[in-house]
């Protein structure tokens, strides 16, 4: 049976399904990944412009978000629109609940054709909870002068720009350049790393080639992409593929070693769990059980002399009965 990665995706919904969950929901199938979604709005536009914009309660979004962490335990997330200050708060909270895998954080704040979606009293909040929390932000230019609080006229504004936007806390910033002037556009990926992050992203880049599909973020055949390594000023350039595709490679390593963890870490929070709830186990013996049998699994295989290696026989005795059926004698 083929495994996908289960990627989580909170955005609001584009009615003609060019952006926001709609894309994000094929490009992830493209991808060949799982998607789940939390809705924050949904929004009424087209190619020409945003209509309206109604936004899903903080509560209700907060909830789809526990709903999908809660139990499909996502390798990925993707945050996408967040255009007031509630819901910007109700998504950092719940998240800060769990342990969090790579994040990619796309600022939506100003859409294609120019309107603005995101209210002006949310921006301080969204750099201060969501910001530190992401692994990679994605910000056009228009964001990224918001974000930074100055105009970006050319290259060396995309690389001041970047560095202060990395200063709020996320790990990586690539500013996309397809707003920027003339026919050449540049994207702009600022890595907080130094010398031996570049090597590593050199590597991925040239991993990755001409072979990676585009999935229309190209804007002619003059489309080039910079990664800019820091500290330090390491510079790279890489031709014809923009490099969100070359920080994929990073992520899916990333993610691959995240995964092997996270799902230890929630194996071992579940059998801790359940030994708190039998009697007279207390800390320092469910410490001494947790040391010695990572999961529930291996708790419920071992022998009951296996126990009372790790802890005294009444408790041995007590953790035995309660992981096998009634009637069922310890081996001794």
């Amino acid at each position: 049976m083929k495994t996908y990665h289960h990627i989580l995706t909170i955005a609001g919904s584009d009615s003609c399904g060019g952006a926001g969950i709609e894309a994000d929901i094929k490009t992830i199938s493209a991808l060949g990944c799982y998607a789940s979604v939390a809705i924050t709005a949904v929004t009424a536009q087209n190619t020409l412009g945003v209509r309206s914009i109604c936004k899903v309660t903080p509560g209700v979004v907060a909830d789809q978000i526990a709903a999908v962490m809660d139990d499909l335990h996502p390798q990925a997330i993707k945050v996408g629109m967040v255009n007031d200050a509630e819901t910007i708060r109700a998504i950092a909270t719940t998240l800060c609940r769990y342990p969090l895998p790579p994040m990619i954080i796309d600022p939506v704040m100003v859409s294609t054709s120019g309107s603005r979606l995101m209210e002006l009293d949310a921006l301080s909040l969204f750099q201060a909870t969501l910001l530190p929390l992401s692994t990679l932000l994605t910000p056009n230019i228009p964001e990224a002068e918001l974000l930074a609080g100055r105009p970006i006229h050319g290259l060396e504004d995309m690389k001041a720009a970047a560095r202060q936007i990395l200063q709020m806390g996320p790990k990586a910033v690539l500013v996309k350049g397809g707003h920027g002037q003339g026919r050449e556009k540049t994207d702009l990926l600022l890595i907080d790393g130094g010398a031996e992050h570049a090597a590593v992203a050199q590597a991925v880049l040239d991993g990755f080639g001409l072979s990676v599909p585009v999935f229309g973020m190209v804007k002619d055949d003059r489309h080039r992409t910079r990664a800019l390594i820091t500290p330090g000023g390491h510079e790279i350039g890489i031709a014809a593929n923009p490099a969100v595709f070359s920080f994929i490679g990073t992520i899916q390593e990333e993610t691959h070693r995240f995964s092997i963890d996270y799902q230890r870490r929630l194996r071992r929070e579940s059998l801790a769990s359940e030994l708190d709830q039998i009697p007279g186990v207390g800390e320092k013996r469910r410490n001494a059980l947790l040391r010695e049998f990572r999961s529930v699994k291996a708790i419920r295989a071992a022998s009951y002399e296996a126990l009372c290696a790790a802890v005294p026989a009444g408790v041995a005795r007590a953790v035995y009965d309660h992981y096998h059926p009634k009637g069922e004698s310890p081996c001794v």
